[in-house]
Parts: structure tokens; sequence; C-alpha cells
């Protein structure tokens, strides 16, 4: 496990909130990626989002993904440190 890359995200649960984040930014706000104005508004609008979404977080997702580490350990031990189901799952644990 010492060899395992500490950016792997089968193990870094920072890469599911990212996932959520860039899930449900445009599902709160459609028109994110289309927003007009000037580049200071568009990086506020954009900014207030963000903030939005990742503070509104609740701690049922991040009781979640805590909970999931014994599984996702379990798996990469079995898998000798390559791919688990957890690679790309993302959004399953966050709104399972």
């Amino acid at each position: 496990m010492d060899d395992w890359p500490p950016y792997s995200p089968d193990m870094n649960l920072i890469e599911n909130l990212w996932a959520h984040l860039k899930l449900e930014l445009p599902r709160r706000y459609p028109d994110t990626t289309t927003l007009y104005g000037s580049p200071q508004y568009i990086r506020q609008r954009i900014t207030e989002r963000v903030h939005e979404v990742w503070w509104s977080i609740g701690e049922e997702v991040l009781d979640r993904l805590l909970d999931s580490m014994p599984d996702r350990m379990h798996e990469l031990i079995k898998a000798r440190g390559w791919y688990t189901r957890y690679r790309m799952s993302y959004v399953c644990i966050i709104n399972h």
C-alpha cells in the first residue's frame, strides 16, 4: 500500500466531491455554461454558485463517503493496487 499513489481517485474522497459539484452545479443553475456579461460578472456568478453548491453538500453525503472507506481499502487490496469498482463510482456513492 505504501506504493499506492496518494492522488488515486479510488481512495481520494475529494474526487467524489468534485464530481458531485460538477453534476450539481448545472442541475441547479442550467444557464451556468451560457452566462453573458463581462468576465468579472461571469466569474462572480460562477464563484457564488460554486460556493452555494459546495456548502450545501449534506452531512449524509459525507457520511456515505466516509463509510465507504473500509470497502475501498478491501477492494484496493483485493485488486493489488489496480482499478477498483470505486474508480468511477463517484455518483453512485454520493447519490445512493
